[in-house]
């Protein structure tokens, strides 16, 4: 039986070796704070003069409630390295290998888990961390500014959380990279938008209160 401190050794060589995917994450990070100084910088500069400081701390919320792109890919790069984790499976040289350890292979998987939620986890504390003082330096941070600079950090943490877990899934389950790859997008995409399409439908045909922006005959071509 495998020891917690051999547990922790086999963590750690794995992060050692896998460090694309932990260089990957922090290059998300680096991204989304540079689109949030930029964004900041854009709104100091044409509101900043002629607007209180109420109506810009409003237009700097405006402007991180929308977080749906970096949701989606934050999704999408959690399916990145659920494939670079689990591609192994794909492999007879590697899982030979891999199955060879000292180590149960449910330890392997809570190893592979655990590693990649480090890798996206430390960048984005430090990430959010790095947004609060800018806004601090600025002079625009206050509670709802800082609420919603950690509601943001957990809706992409979440999308991260799906996407990683729904390609994992698929990795495990199929026999192919290629036919991984579409089930994952399955698992993550295609199932949450089936089920929404369907709840949608059904509800604006039997509830007659229900109020629906999305005309639902559009959807029925990719329906099964």
């Amino acid at each position: 039986m495998t020891s917690q401190i051999s547990f922790l050794k086999l963590s750690k060589e794995y992060r050692k070796h896998h460090m694309i995917e932990f260089l990957l994450a922090i290059f998300a990070v680096f991204v989304h704070v540079l689109w949030f100084v930029i964004a900041l910088q854009n709104i100091l500069e044409n509101y900043g003069d002629d607007h209180k400081r109420e109506d810009i701390i409003f237009k700097i919320l405006e402007g991180m409630g929308s977080t749906s792109l970096f949701a989606v890919l934050s999704c999408m790069l959690g399916a990145l390295m659920a494939f670079m984790a689990f591609r192994y499976l794909h492999s007879r040289q590697k899982i030979d290998f891999y199955h060879s350890l000292p180590i149960k292979r449910k330890d392997m998987f809570h190893i592979i888990v655990a590693s990649n939620l480090v890798f996206m986890l430390l960048p984005m504390l430090v990430g959010i961390l790095l947004e609060t003082a800018i806004c601090g330096a600025a002079g625009y941070l206050t509670l709802a500014v800082f609420q919603s600079l950690c509601r943001a950090f957990l809706v992409c943490l979440t999308a991260y959380g799906i996407g990683f877990a729904a390609q994992a899934l698929a990795m495990i389950l199929t026999g192919n990279l290629v036919v991984g790859v579409m089930g994952g997008w399955v698992f993550a995409l295609y199932a949450p938008f089936l089920l929404y399409s369907v709840v949608t439908m059904y509800a604006s045909t039997f509830f007659d209160t229900y109020a629906e922006k999305t005309d639902a005959s559009l959807l029925f071509p990719f329906l099964p």
